[in-house]
């Protein structure tokens, strides 16, 4: 058998590729937070079955819409218009209404499929559903519009954060790093800008 090494930079973007030593594993990822495979998969996660599930947006589609500037991140899912996607080869009317339609049905989702669909490290399907219960629970304790649901992660202390079921040091660590970053924050507002509605 041929003998595997791996690379030192991203196939796709040729950035320097970033090891994490995980305790138990070792991951390898692309250092540029713009390679376009990093943001095709994030977009491919956000739109899955188990995030906002959003029909007729498949890998290919996906990658076609970034290629002609329709899509640079998931928040640009929610302006895309029916009439930008028949002018493109192979779409006719009726599947620029459906991608349109599912779009649209889309944009209200629960918190913790919301969660869930953001791609933080450390996050999963249980976990968000912990993290949005954790969550409700403080929006309830305080009086706070439901939309403040940034507000109370970005505000969660580590402590918090670890009394949540399934959290340990690195989910916690995870949140805070990712709702700090004020490239985040402005996604999320993005989000909510362009009519999602988390419940």
């Amino acid at each position: 058998a041929k003998k595997f090494v791996m690379p030192k930079v991203c196939p796709e973007c040729g950035s320097a590729l970033k090891v994490v030593d995980e305790g138990d594993s070792i991951l390898h990822y692309c250092s540029n937070k713009r390679c376009g495979k990093q943001r095709e998969a994030h977009i491919t996660h956000f739109v899955s079955k188990r995030a906002f599930g959003i029909d007729g947006l498949g890998g290919k589609i996906i990658r076609r819409f970034m290629d002609i500037g329709l899509l640079k991140d998931a928040a640009d899912i929610f302006s895309l218009k029916g009439e930008d996607i028949r002018a493109l080869e192979r779409f006719g009317e009726k599947s620029a209404e459906n991608i349109i339609k599912a779009i649209q049905a889309a944009k209200k989702v629960p918190l913790s499929k919301f969660l869930y669909a953001l791609g933080i490290a450390h996050i999963g399907e249980r976990t968000s559903k912990s993290l949005a219960a954790f969550v409700a629970k403080k929006v309830e304790e305080k009086r706070l519009q439901s939309n403040a649901f940034w507000t109370v992660l970005k505000d969660a202390s580590r402590e918090d954060l670890e009394t949540i079921p399934d959290f340990g040091p690195k989910a916690s660590e995870s949140i805070q790093t990712w709702f700090h970053d004020e490239k985040n924050q402005d996604f999320i507002q993005r989000l909510l800008e362009r009519g999602v509605i988390v419940e």
